[in-house]
Parts: C-alpha cells; structure tokens; sequence
C-alpha cells in the first residue's frame, strides 16, 4: 500500500514538473567581500571562496582542521548504486566489477577508492604535522594520545558489491587508514516497477530489486549502527560524498570550517552547470508547506490539527533550499540560458556536510516522503506469459522510485551551498 501511494505522487510530480516546469528560484550569493559579513536569508544560499578574502579562507581552512584533528569529524562514502558496475572495453569474456574497486585507466593503476583513501590518509598526515607543531614543549604521552586522532570512514555499499569491496579493502590493508577507522554498512534495495505500478520479476521465483538512491543513507546510517557509531566516538559533523568523482577532496577542510563556522545544519558542494543533459541535481528555492508554532500555544491547550494536549503547531509557507533532480525539470528550463551562462546554473557536486543533530532530525522523517521516478532499460520476466522479455535498446521499460539526499534540505532551515571550480574537483567516473 506504502509503495503504491508513493509510485502515484511520485508519477504526479514527475509529470507535472517535466510539463509545466518547477517553481525554482535561484540562490542567494553572500559577498564575503563587504566590511560586516553577509547575513544569509531563508532559502538558498551559497559562497564563492575563491572571491572571499584570502584571510577568510584561510580562517575557513583552520577552522576545519581544527575540527578534525579533535576528531569530530566522520566521513562517508557512498558506492551503491546499481551503477557502480565498470566493463573495461578490453574485456572479451562476461565481466561485473564495482567501478570503486575496478582499473579505470590511471597510470598507477590504482582504483579511484584506492585514491580517495589515500587522500584520507594523506589529510590525516597533515593533521598530524599541524598538531606536531601545535604540541611542541608539551609531555610526551599528552603528545601522543592528540597524534592518535583519526578521521573515522564509513563506507555504504549495496547488496551486489559488498562482499566485493570489503574483501578488496581488507586485502590492502585499509589502505594504511587501519581496520578500527573504516566501517561499512549497507544500503536497501527498493523493487523496480513498470508504468502501471506493478512489480516487476528478475525470475519467476525472485522481485527485480535495484539499491535505492543516495536519499536512503541517512536511514540506512541509523538502521546499521552507523550513527550511534559516531556518537560513541564523538562525532559533530559528517561529511558525504559520492564515491565515483576521482576529483572529490575528501572531508575539505575549507568546507568543512566554512559550514562549522556558519553554524549551518546542511552545507552542499555546488559546481557551475555546462550541458544541457547533465544528469546534477539543480540547487535553488521553493515555497514549502512547514508546520511552526507561530501563536506561541505549543506549549499548551490550543485549537487546531496537531500537536495534541500540548497544542498545535502552525502551517505555514515559507521559501526552503531545494535540490531538484535533473529528471524533473522541463525541457524549456533545462536549456535556458542568459549571457554568460545557463538560468539554473547552481548542480550538485554531491558532497554535503551534515551536523549530527541534524542527521538525528531527519532519522525521523519517514523515507517514503519524498520519491522520485527514475527510468531504467531492464530485462525482466512477464507477469503473464513467465516468459523473459527482453527491452529494445534505448527503451526504458522499468521505473524505479529514489529518493536523494537533496531530499532533506526542506526540512532544515540553514542549507549553505559552496560553488567550487569543477574544472579542479568534478571527474565523474561512471560505467
């Protein structure tokens, strides 16, 4: 019943969104260049480093550091997906390898989680100098209890690939990060649909099942441990990221300290939009149905729908930080453009930051809320007939709902967006 309500709003919004378009207005840019600094407003707002004072950035950068080295920061690397599958074109025979743990054609021939471990390590390494020079003069074990600190990784994976990757990871030794810092936990699959709404089979006896979208970490961090995890080691903030972008820095300190010192609930890394098929979810604003207590009768009595004996919350509407996936914005707005640039410029880089009240919010918010129609080209077997059919090429016939971390912005009030050269830091990976 739960899935067949969300199949119907999620058709209902994909349809009505990719016909008459969506309601998105732009972020708000914050000049860090004036005498006091930018006040954000509600909605969407984003920073531009690179045209902040150099002293700013720097106070940015140390802010982050400092808030790893005292270990309060966790990191999290997201490989499910069903399309983390790579077929090197060399291959002639039948092949199935997760794109992280694959050859992607480097002259090392390293895989790209082999690189962003190796850049964990490496930021552990300059963390380790910084407090070296910091502890200078200080008694020895004080000294050596500070250098211990480690940056703690979590890595989620699907069904497919988890047996896969965590026999890769352990046979190269966690890469120098050590077993009691990396952890993995594992996503849930959701099952694959036709256009009616009914389930498709893989076999005759099993449901064509596919690992859900990005959107399902945050609950499938809570169901595994993850969060509690943290908690016990004294985490604050949680940086995510997608696992397939070679040039992701991984736990950036200058976000880090950016969003840390901004007291922001959610910050996301955003990269100026180029192609008018990019497959990056759009960052802006929307007006959002939240209820508040606005009266001040939360506390107590009160006449209305919610909050029972103690009161009623107040519904309201009012303008929240959105990310809109790509899928649902009209043809007409996907190819706008003004002089210099596409309209809706502002797609995710997809690496966030979470502070962990806010994390331990939206572990309450049901995962069914918010669904989104992706369209699949699958093999599956008829529901009449038994038989396999097979897709024609370059037809969708399967529809799977996911939902996506951008998913939670509207339920927090302060998101920061941090625009970023793509040209240093997007190199997307994909099969």
């Amino acid at each position: 019943r739960e899935l067949e309500e969300a199949f119907k709003a999620a058709m209902r919004r994909h349809d009505k969104r990719r016909e008459s378009g969506v309601a998105l207005a732009l972020p708000r840019e914050l000049n860090w260049r004036l005498k006091s600094a930018p006040r954000p407003k509600k909605g969407a707002n984003f920073t531009i480093p690179a045209e902040a004072f150099g002293h700013l950035r720097d106070a940015w950068r140390k802010a982050g550091f400092a808030e790893l080295a005292a270990g309060r920061v966790a990191v999290v690397v997201l490989l499910g997906g069903a399309e983390q599958i790579a077929r090197p074109a060399s291959a002639q025979v039948p092949w199935s390898e997760a794109i992280s743990t694959a050859d992607i054609g480097l002259p090392s021939q390293k895989s790209i989680l082999q690189v962003l471990c190796e850049r964990l390590k490496r930021l552990c390494h300059l963390i380790e100098r910084s407090e070296a020079s910091a502890l200078a003069g200080q008694p020895p074990k004080s000294a050596m209890q500070r250098l211990a600190a480690r940056v703690p990784l979590y890595i989620m994976l699907n069904a497919q690939n988890h047996a896969d990757v965590v026999d890769f990871v352990r046979r190269a030794d966690y890469f120098g990060l050590g077993p009691m810092c990396v952890s993995f936990f594992v996503q849930d699959n959701t099952p694959l649909l036709d256009r009616d709404g009914r389930i498709l089979l893989e076999t005759k006896g099993s449901i064509h099942l596919q690992p859900e979208g990005n959107g399902s970490a945050i609950q499938a961090m809570e169901q595994e441990g993850v969060i509690a995890d943290m908690k016990t080691r004294g985490v604050t903030q949680v940086f995510i990221m997608a696992g397939n972008n070679l040039l992701a820095k991984v736990a950036d300190p200058m976000f880090v300290g950016y969003c840390c010192s901004q007291q922001a609930q959610v910050g996301c890394k955003l990269i100026e939009r180029v192609g008018v098929d990019e497959d990056l979810g759009l960052f802006g604003s929307e007006e959002r149905r939240v209820l508040k207590d606005v009266d001040g009768n939360r506390g107590g009595g009160g006449h209305g729908g919610h909050g029972g004996s103690r009161g009623f919350l107040d519904v309201q509407w009012e303008l929240r930080a959105v990310m809109v996936p790509s899928q649902e914005v009209s043809d007409e707005q996907r190819r706008r453009k003004n002089k210099t640039r596409f309209y809706f410029w502002a797609a995710d880089l997809c690496q966030y930051y979470f502070a962990i009240g806010a994390l331990r919010k939206l572990v309450k918010i049901k995962s069914g809320h918010m669904r989104h129609v992706k369209e699949l080209r699958v093999h599956h077997v008829s529901l009449k007939s038994g038989r396999t059919k097979i897709s024609r090429p370059g037809v969708n016939n399967a529809i799977m709902l996911e939902s996506y971390l951008g998913d939670t912005f509207e339920h927090v009030e302060h998101v920061q967006g941090f625009l970023v050269d793509r040209g240093y830091e997007f190199a997307r990976i994909r099969a």
